[in-house]
């Protein structure tokens, strides 16, 4: 997930550096965001499977750890669950697979620790054929850890009458740590191999500590919770997105460069070109500078990457327009996502 945290980064970068003139003015563009992992396009049947669930062991685990960690009883099994529903889903609306999802126990075992050897080629084979799939994404492997801490209430109290008195203070902090895999059958190799994590926390305060974790969701609820948010995080690695981000062009400089900003305002983007196009001939420098910048955007917004890189790079090159150069860059990073 790493390479998403980094993008976000770049995008919310880009915002702050080109939101600095109030020549501007601010876009909010939806762009196509590439899977992490490339699965050739022979994979659309998909199976999912909850190794989890097959592992011999785990009734009994599940009772002792959920009683020990205050994860709650079965509060693992919820979660794996939780997890490989959300991924599901997030699959299946994408339009880009047909999910099928396998029986529980259809793959057994002993619980490990942590990611488990590969499944047998021999078995999804087997599978694959019963199912009719291509590949299959497999959870393999599942646990959670709640963390609690105590502390004394920043506000006191408020009782009936007025009466304040010092409160308890609850955190409840909850992780899920997911073990995927996904699976070509057609190839009989291993697409990709990845742990991820969800999070969610919880705050509440009482007068006192029990009233307050009895103010938090169950245990096991909100172990589903998590695993629902590291089952929706894994989809960012093999499913394709459209995802929003920020852009800016530049709205004056001249009563052209005003009459386009109007446009662009509703979607008029290719009468908005023209005039660009014309006062990148004809304007003076500062003009021709903003309206090469807001040609490069026209390109992206249009699908042209190469077009708009090109726009971007000439107009750093010949006006030595900076927010320029940050753009050029930014469309470079967006074309090796989509060429990876």
């Amino acid at each position: 997930m790493k390479r998403n945290y980094f993008q976000t980064a770049f995008y919310l970068a880009a915002i702050v550096l080109l939101s600095s003139c109030g020549s501007m003015n601010d876009l909010r563009l939806k762009i196509f965001q590439p899977a992490f992992v490339k699965v050739p396009d022979s994979i659309k049947n998909v199976g999912m499977i909850n190794r989890y669930l097959g592992y011999r062991d785990n009734n009994a685990i599940n009772i002792v750890e959920g009683i020990l960690t205050g994860e709650g009883i079965y509060g693992d099994k919820q979660g794996s669950i939780t997890a490989l529903k959300e991924l599901g889903n997030m699959m299946s609306n994408s339009g880009r697979y047909h999910v099928i999802e396998l029986p529980e126990k259809v793959v057994k075992g002993v619980a490990p620790e942590g990611m488990p050897v590969p499944i047998e080629s021999s078995v999804l084979d087997s599978l694959a054929r019963v199912y009719e799939v291509d590949g299959f994404v497999v959870l393999e492997n599942f646990d959670s850890d709640i963390n609690r801490k105590i502390s004394p209430s920043s506000t006191p109290i408020v009782l009936p009458g007025g009466i304040t008195i010092p409160g308890i203070h609850v955190h409840m902090d909850v992780f899920a740590n997911s073990y995927w895999r996904f699976y070509d059958t057609q190839n009989r190799n291993v697409l990709d191999q990845f742990t991820n994590r969800g999070f969610v926390s919880y705050d509440t305060d009482a007068v006192s500590e029990l009233l307050a974790n009895g103010k938090l969701p169950m245990a096991k609820n909100a172990v589903g919770k998590a695993g629902q948010l590291s089952g929706r995080n894994y989809s960012l690695r093999i499913v394709d997105q459209y995802v929003w981000v920020g852009r800016r062009y530049y709205k004056r400089g001249s009563d052209e460069m005003k009459h386009t900003a109007r446009m662009v305002v509703v979607k008029d983007w290719d009468e908005a070109s023209v005039i660009w196009k014309e006062l990148i001939e004809t304007g003076k420098e500062k003009v021709a500078s903003r309206a090469l910048y807001n040609l490069a955007l026209y390109y992206e917004v249009k699908g042209n990457l190469n077009a708009a890189i090109k726009c971007a790079e000439d107009c750093y090159k010949m006006y030595k327009n900076k927010k320029a150069l940050f753009y050029s860059n930014v469309l470079k990073n967006r074309q090796r996502e989509l060429t990876k």
